[in-house]
């Protein structure tokens, strides 16, 4: 059977976290790029220190909802390979006094030809039409986190295959007034 093609929450993780890592490669602002949240509570990191909190997600897009469906001879077994695009959302949160400016970094590196380079070769691919960010400082315990908050959509190519059923053998009885005349198997 031939191989499904998409990609796991984990690997997805893997290629925004590196991608964004490079993107920040010798700016002039130093950031992290986190893919959880503090398990030890709110905030966990400075007032001064420059965050990137990524969230990735399927989205809801009339793109997911066509499919097309190709049957083929795989090794001798029939396969049905179903291919659609599924649409993800990834969502930036950024804090830190540099938070917008990392912020737009991002919206503006996402679109060189390099950065598009890298994912295509895992068949994602940006929609170029999103917002830039929107600047939502966030008060805790008194204090006002300066926060960017960045979204944007991304289209990956999905193939999933699978056996599909089929007749192997059909038996086949020819009948006449006095009965059974001919009993076969047509394979």
């Amino acid at each position: 059977m031939a191989e499904d093609i998409y990609l796991t929450l984990s690997e997805l993780q893997k290629i925004f976290y590196d991608l964004f890592v490079s993107m920040f490669d010798g700016s002039p602002t130093e950031c992290q790029v986190r893919w959880s949240w503090p398990t030890q509570g709110a905030p966990a990191f400075g007032i001064r220190d420059n965050i990137a909190f990524l969230k990735i997600y399927d989205d809801a897009s009339t793109m997911t909802v066509q499919r097309e469906d190709i049957y083929s001879q795989e090794s001798g077994l029939p396969n049905m390979s179903t291919g659609y695009t599924r649409t993800l959302r990834l969502d930036c949160i950024f804090y830190g006094p540099s938070s917008w400016e990392n912020a737009t970094i991002i919206r503006n590196k996402m679109f060189w030809q390099e950065h598009h380079d890298t994912l295509a070769q895992s068949s994602i691919y940006l929609v170029p039409r999103f917002d830039p960010p929107k600047r939502v400082p966030e008060l805790w315990q008194g204090q006002w986190y300066d926060r960017s908050d960045l979204s944007m959509t991304f289209n990956e190519l999905v193939v999933l295959n699978r056996e599909v059923p089929y007749i192997e053998k059909v038996p086949v009885g020819v009948y006449n007034k006095d009965g059974l005349q001919i009993d076969i198997d047509i394979e």
